[in-house]
């Protein structure tokens, strides 16, 4: 830190010219400054009369040395000289002072005043000189006063002004010794900041304590200053200055003022120690900042030591750790001896962790409090939590080697050492065991397999674990240590000594397991022999009968279900003996005969328990149906027995009549199935009874009677009813022919009754009607199946564009016309076909089914001819908005070259045109359904079309995604060279009115102000948003990969045109700015300088109304109370003026 002090008159060139230092010029008295001022308020230089010739180097001196501690404010007014050549002063003496003030004085002298010298000889020659710089002028000391003010003339040189020469130079030697003091101690500050500012931070812990200590070794220096003496000396020297050189005012008679040159110092000397005051509060800031920052390194550093102890520490014990790690023993003894080692290891590592936690506690306080090196920290943190967390995981690891390597010995010693005693005796001794013991003997066997298996499985589990666990940990290189081939040689000896106690366990296993399978064998197999005996074989047996009715053969089969559940397990039994028969391979000789021979019996037995089991089912179903189905045909013998009471009733009309024989007819026929039907079941029944009768060999004769009574019954039924048919048909046809008769005479009667009409014309004209009536219904049956359904069939297709398919229209249309005369003609033959009520029957018939045959067709045809009118009429408008549709495509194929905007219209004149295209394949179906025939030409066609449409509409989706991307961007270009333009144009504006404000720089600055900031701003921000928008544009080109040019130049590509375009802008925001920045630095300017002016004003007003009051004090008093109340008026306008 380097301070700059303000310039004072007494000391700004102290540093050259003290009084200390030039005291003995000083008192030759070559020159005085009394502190007096001439009438234009210019400061005054005495040179007292002398004879003495003075060096021109000591003249030199004294002048700037005056010049230096004159006021500041003086300066500038110029200087006055009065030279006293009374005396004997000679030319000579004189000429050194005035070359000196030619040559080496630095301010402006606006005269020098020579009093008149005594000799003739030196008048002349101060008439004759010329010099450049001042004029000179002789006067007389009277005269004297005509420039200068009486009170401001010395009294050495005729004035009345009392001025202390040798007071003047102690109170400036006082001055600057303080000033000096001052100086000396800022340059202390200076160079004790400098020191603190450039010193290095200390490289390791222990330069950084001494750094700390020789920094707080500067305290006691930085607060040594005495600030408050040096306050006491300066009011001090004041106080004499002011009070002293009038004395003390004790005659209440006003001397001269103060002497302003002194007075001058003070304000400075004040200044000086307020920066004294400030540069030692600065210095002592960053001494405390520097203290802070050099303790936070000391403990970083110790930090870091502690750090860097802990983890040479941690990497000696991981690589100790490491080299043994592999070091697991051989035997049992050995491992547990290793492991309890390390686990003491373990547990001093455990008191190691308080100075690791410690550590990372100081780290964690360091990155709390730290301004400096908190990534070193945090790394050198990391580092030595990684270390430690590695080498605790090491330790881990081993501790879990060890144990793991301590279990496998003592399980593998424990196995090896059982296995000694299990080999003489492995598990049970089939052949000591006889047959009922088998279930216990095989128990314990299985037990024995246990206790050896999970010894065995619990040794080699934990080898082969310790095998994982060091490969784990070591790799490939597993086979080179020493340890491997122990670990496999153990894994070795308890697999061998596990194989033989097996092997010798699984052929005693077999054995009994053998023994015992035999044994279930035979004992499952008795089982299922005496089943079929006690319970089997006489259920079926006994529940031989198959009822007398549908309810009784419903509760024996349901019986029989029951019975058959229990049956399948023993089926299922039997089954599993039959796949198990292989057991007996290994059993004893007279068991396995004995067993073979069972197998044989069940095997018969079951197989004939089935077949009787499956013929009973059956026959129990046929006896159910037939009793059900006998039920029913009797039942329906008993109805037709009263159809003998209406039949041989003559009905009203002939309509009646046909449909009592058609009933006739129907019952009868309906009769002859019920009874095929009962009487086949009748028979499967009576077969199934044989056969039961020879699977079970039973007496079931009363069944069969049953059954066959039964049968007789409805034979005997059915027999009489086809008898009881003849006769009633041959009664309905007596009866119809009876009834036609009465109908044709009553017919003549009535004809007869009428005299007008002849009965033959009536029936004549009836004839006539039925036969027109015919001919039309055949004409139009043959206009039908001449020319309109073969027209139908003919013309299917639909065109393969909208000209051929209108073109079909219009032939339908001309078809259509045709085919309405005959839908007309046929409507008129449906409203006549009331003549046929009166026809012949066979006539009426006849007429009947061809009007019902000309409905089923005129309808048929109508259905037809409207779905072809619809057919074309969609096939058209689809063909139509194809191709309206693909030349529209085509259009957007060219869009690519200028990217135009995609209507909606494309996505509706797509959906429109697909569902068209739906209702037409519809059409065609339907069309395919109602005709007949095989229009897969069209459907094909049509389905082309939907294909070419759908493929140019997924083309161009895909197209519009990216044509999308270029349209935005293009317009996010367009707007930001737009936004570009607008905004240059406006800064140019701005630019123009800112070079305007340069040179006029109004009165109204404040509001100037105002508006200039908030334009600045605004601009700022407007260039701002513009550049955000820039990078924005150049990122979505490059993500998107997109490949624009500038259309108001193809050669130029789009990213130079908008960057070129942001440069000049920003070129022109930056020279705006520059020009705001003056226009800135002006106005801030323009308004410290009205501040200035206005205090200037009040000051210049201030200090004229005091002048004027104090001039009112340059008279004296006429007596004492007068002296008393301007003695009182002046020190209250001194206290004002203190004040001010």
């Amino acid at each position: 830190m380097h301070h700059q002090h303000q310039s004072l008159p007494t000391c700004s060139n102290t540093f050259l010219r003290r009084v200390e230092d030039m005291e003995h010029i000083l008192r030759e008295r070559i020159a005085l400054l009394p502190g007096v001022r001439d009438r234009d308020n210019s400061p005054i230089i005495f040179c007292p009369a002398r004879d003495i010739n003075s060096n021109i180097e000591h003249v030199r001196n004294l002048l700037l040395y005056l010049y230096d501690v004159t006021a500041d404010d003086a300066k500038s007014r110029g200087f006055v000289i009065v030279l006293d050549m009374r005396r004997g002063t000679s030319w000579d003496v004189v000429k050194p002072i005035l070359k000196s003030l030619q040559e080496y004085f630095p301010a402006k002298i606006n005269c020098v005043y020579i009093i008149k010298p005594e000799k003739f000889l030196d008048k002349y020659k101060i008439s004759t000189a010329k010099y450049t710089k001042f004029e000179l002028q002789m006067v007389s000391p009277d005269a004297l006063t005509k420039y200068i003010d009486y009170s401001q003339i010395p009294k050495e040189f005729g004035g009345s002004f009392k001025f202390d020469y040798d007071e003047w130079i102690e109170i400036r030697r006082e001055i600057e010794r303080i000033v000096h003091r001052i100086s000396e101690i800022l340059k202390n500050l200076d160079r004790i900041s400098f020191e603190m500012s450039s010193a290095e931070m200390p490289i390791d812990a222990i330069s950084a304590q001494k750094s700390v200590q020789t920094h707080s070794n500067l305290y006691p220096i930085l607060t040594s200053a005495p600030i408050e003496e040096f306050e006491k000396q300066i009011f001090s020297i004041k106080e004499r200055l002011i009070y002293e050189k009038n004395g003390g005012m004790k005659n209440g008679i006003v001397c001269t003022p103060p002497n302003p040159d002194l007075i001058a110092v003070f304000p400075n000397l004040l200044q000086l120690l307020k920066t004294l005051v400030k540069t030692r509060n600065e210095v002592l800031y960053n001494w405390e900042t520097r203290k802070t920052e050099l303790d936070q390194y000391s403990q970083l550093k110790l930090f870091e030591q502690d750090a860097e102890n802990l983890s040479q520490w941690i990497c000696k014990h991981f690589n100790s750790l490491t080299h043994r790690f592999v070091l697991i023993g051989e035997n049992e003894l050995e491992t547990n001896r290793l492991l309890k080692e390390h686990l003491d290891f373990a547990e001093s590592v455990k008191k190691i962790e308080v100075s690791y936690t410690q550590v990372i506690t100081v780290g964690i306080r360091l990155l709390n409090i730290q301004k400096f090196g908190l990534n070193k920290i945090e790394s050198i943190s990391l580092q030595l939590k990684n270390d430690w967390n590695q080498f605790l995981t090491r330790i881990d690891a081993r501790t879990q080697l060890l144990q793991l390597a301590a279990s496998a010995h003592k399980k593998c010693n424990l196995f090896l050492k059982s296995a000694d005693h299990w080999q003489m005796d492995v598990g049970v001794d089939p052949n000591k065991i006889c047959i009922n013991d088998l279930p216990i003997a095989a128990k314990r066997h299985q037990e024995f397999q246990k206790l050896y298996r999970s010894s065995f499985a619990e040794a080699n589990e934990e080898l082969q674990q310790l095998l994982k666990l060091i490969k784990k940990y070591f790799g490939e290189s597993i086979n080179k240590l020493s340890i491997t081939p122990i670990i496999q040689d153990k894994l070795q000896l308890i697999g061998n000594t596990f194989k033989g106690i097996n092997t010798v366990w699984e052929a005693r296993d077999l054995t009994i397991q053998n023994k015992l399978s035999s044994a279930d064998f035979v004992t499952d197999l008795n089982s299922v022999l005496d089943w079929l005996n006690q319970h089997g074989e006489p259920f079926l047996h006994r529940k031989t009968g198959i009822g007398v009715d549908p309810e009784s053969a419903s509760i024996l089969t349901q019986n029989h279900q029951k019975f058959r559940a229990v049956a399948i397990n023993t089926n299922k039994n039997a089954e599993q003996i039959f796949k198990l028969r292989h057991v007996l391979d290994d059993a004893d000789e007279s068991v396995r005969i004995e067993a073979n021979k069972k197998v044989e019996e069940l095997l018969l037995k079951i197989n004939n328990f089935k077949r009787c089991m499956e013929h009973r089912t059956i026959l129990l179903h046929r006896a159910y149906y037939f009793y059900l189905h006998y039920d029913e045909i009797m039942d329906w013998y008993n109805k037709l027995d009263s159809r003998a009471n209406y039949i041989c009733i003559v009905p009203e009309s002939v309509d009646y009549c046909e449909k009592n024989k058609t009933t006739f007819h129907h019952d009868n026929e309906l009769t002859d199935q019920a009874y095929g039907r009962v009487m086949a079941e009748a028979e499967e029944l009576l077969q199934s009874l044989q056969k039961q009768r020879e699977l079970l060999d039973i007496d079931n004769s009363e069944s069969v009677t049953h059954v066959e009574h039964l049968i007789k019954d409805i034979e005997n039924r059915h027999l009489n009813e086809k008898e009881r048919w003849k006769e009633q048909l041959h009664q309905v046809v007596s009866d119809a022919m009876k009834q036609l008769s009465e109908i044709l005479e009553n017919l003549h009667m009535v004809y007869a009754a009428d005299s007008t009409i002849p009965v033959e014309q009536a029936i004549v004209t009836a004839a006539k009607q039925l036969q027109n009536l015919e001919d039309e219904a055949m004409n139009v049956l043959d206009w039908l199946n001449q020319h309109g359904e073969p027209f139908l069939h003919r013309k299917t297709g639909i065109g393969v564009d909208p000209e051929s398919a209108s073109i079909l229209t219009q032939n339908h249309q001309k078809f259509r016309a045709v085919a309405i005369n005959t839908n007309k003609n046929a409507e008129q033959i449906f409203k006549l076909r009331h003549v046929l009520d009166d026809a012949d029957e066979l006539v009426r018939i006849e007429a009947n089914k061809k009007v019902e045959e000309l409905l089923l067709k005129i309808n048929n045809f109508k259905r037809c001819m409207e779905h072809r009118t619809i057919l074309l009429h969609r096939a058209y408008y689809f063909y139509l908005h194809y191709d309206e549709i693909m030349d529209w495509y085509s259009k957007l194929d060219s869009r690519a070259n200028y990217i135009c905007i995609v209507p909606e219209s494309v996505d509706h004149s797509y959906g429109r045109v697909m569902a068209e295209a739906e209702e037409l394949l519809q059409s065609l179906n339907k069309q395919r359904e109602l005709l007949d025939i095989d229009n897969s030409e069209s459907v094909t066609h049509v389905e082309h079309l939907i294909k070419d449409i759908e493929n140019r509409h997924l083309n161009e989706k895909e197209r519009w995604k990216e044509q999308r991307i270029y349209l935005n961007t293009a317009s996010k270009i367009s707007t930001f060279l737009r936004d570009c333009f607008e905004i240059k144009k406006q800064l140019e504006s701005w630019r123009q009115d800112l070079q305007g404000l340069r040179h006029s720089v109004s009165n109204t600055v404040e509001v100037i102000k105002q508006y200039h900031t908030q334009n600045t701003v605004k601009v700022h921000q407007v260039v701002s948003d513009a550049m955000k928008q820039l990078s924005e544009i150049l990122e979505l080109i490059k993500t998107k990969n997109l490949h624009m040019v500038y259309a108001a130049d193809s050669t130029i590509p789009v990213e130079q045109a908008i960057v070129t375009a942001a440069k000049q802008l920003q070129n022109l925001e930056d020279e705006a700015m520059n020009i705001a920045k003056d226009i800135s630095n002006r106005i801030e300017l323009s308004i410290h300088l009205s501040k200035l002016r206005q205090m200037a004003l009040e000051v210049v007003e201030a200090i004229e109304r005091q002048q004027m009051r104090l001039r009112q004090f340059f008279h004296i008093p006429g007596n004492e109370q007068e002296t008393d109340l301007e003695t009182k008026y002046f020190n209250e306008f001194r206290i004002e003026i203190e004040v001010f």
